[in-house]
C-alpha cells in the first residue's frame, strides 16, 4: 500500500515504485486507487499494474497492489485470506494423493478425466475472449452443438479483432461482438468461458475471474489453469462421440476421431 504517494514535491516516487513492481509483478495485477476515503466525494478506481495512470493519483490517494493471488471481480478487488488458501493448497495435495492411490489414474498417461454432457447448454451465456483462429475454432464448435437443437446459447465475444468469419457471424446476429480487449467484470453472469487471447497474463486473469464467479473456463494456452478441455467430437444422426487426450496432444484426438468417422462409415457400407 501506498498513502499519500504523491504530492507537488513528490513527484517521482511513485512512478519508480510501479516501474519496480512491474519488473516483478505480472502486469495484470490488480490495482485500487482509493481517493478522499470515508468523505462525501470518495472514490475508488479498480485497475490492473499496467493500466495505472499515475497522473490520476495525489496526495489524496491510496494506492493498493493486490498480491499474486488477487483478483478483480464486479468492479472490486478481492485477495484471498491466507489461511484459506493454505487450507485449499492442502486439500488439492491430499486429493492428489487419494488419486495416485488409483489402480487406473496410475497406470495411464492421461490424467484421470470426468466426461459430462452439458444439457442446459441452450440457456447458457458463453463468453469467449480471443478473435483469432483459436477462438473462432472456440465459437465454432458453440454454434454448431447449438444448430442440433435449433436454439442458440447467447455467445459474446470481447476481442479488439476478429477473424473473417467471426465478424460474418456477428453481423448475421449469432453472436455478439464486443469489439475491445477483455476487463475485470466481462464475466459477471457468464456459466462457460474460453480465455483465447494471444496474451498469457490477460488468460490468466480470465480464468481468475471465472473461478471467482463460479463459471467454467477452458484456458486454451495453459490448459491446467481452466476446469474443461474440448474434445474432438463427431456427430452422427444416432451419437454424440468425444474424443479426449486430457488436452496433452489434440492432434491425436482429431486423428482417434477421424478414425472412428471412417470405421462407421465402412460399417454402414456394408
Amino acid at each position: 500500500a501506498c498513502y499519500n504517494p504523491r504530492s507537488r514535491e513528490r513527484t517521482w516516487q511513485l512512478a519508480r515504485a510501479v516501474e519496480i513492481l512491474r519488473r516483478f509483478r505480472a502486469t495484470s495485477t490488480p490495482v485500487a486507487v482509493a481517493r478522499n476515503i470515508t468523505r462525501p466525494d470518495e472514490q475508488v478506481t479498480v485497475t490492473t499494474l499496467r493500466a495505472l495512470d499515475i497522473e490520476a493519483v495525489d496526495m489524496f490517494s491510496l494506492v493498493l497492489v493486490g498480491n499474486s493471488q488477487s483478483f478483480i471481480v464486479a468492479g472490486h478487488l478481492v485477495t484471498p485470506r491466507g489461511y484459506a488458501t493454505a487450507r485449499l493448497h492442502e486439500a488439492a495435495q491430499d486429493d492428489s494423493a487419494e488419486q495416485g492411490k488409483a489402480p487406473d489414474a496410475a497406470s495411464s498417461g492421461v490424467r484421470a478425466l470426468y466426461p459430462i454432457t452439458l444439457t442446459q447448454f441452450t440457456d447458457a451465456t458463453v463468453v469467449v475472449c480471443g478473435g483469432g483462429k483459436v477462438g473462432e475454432r472456440k465459437v465454432r464448435g458453440l454454434l454448431d452443438a447449438a444448430a442440433e437443437g435449433g436454439v442458440s446459447p447467447r455467445i459474446r465475444l470481447i476481442s479488439p479483432t476478429a477473424t473473417e468469419t467471426l465478424q460474418q457471424w456477428a453481423a448475421e446476429g449469432r453472436i455478439e461482438w464486443e469489439a475491445r480487449p477483455y476487463a475485470a467484470g466481462d464475466l459477471f453472469g457468464a456459466r462457460l468461458v474460453f480465455a483465447a487471447t494471444s496474451e498469457r497474463e490477460v488468460n490468466a486473469a480470465i480464468a481468475q475471474e471465472a473461478a471467482a464467479v463460479g463459471a467454467l473456463c477452458n484456458v486454451a494456452d495453459a490448459p491446467e489453469e481452466g476446469d474443461f478441455h474440448v474434445p474432438a467430437v463427431l456427430r452422427t444422426e444416432e451419437a454424440l462421440i468425444a474424443v479426449s487426450t486430457g488436452g496433452t496432444d489434440p492432434r491425436r484426438a482429431v486423428s482417434c476421431r477421424n478414425r472412428i468417422r471412417s470405421l462407421l462409415s465402412q460399417a454402414e457400407s456394408h
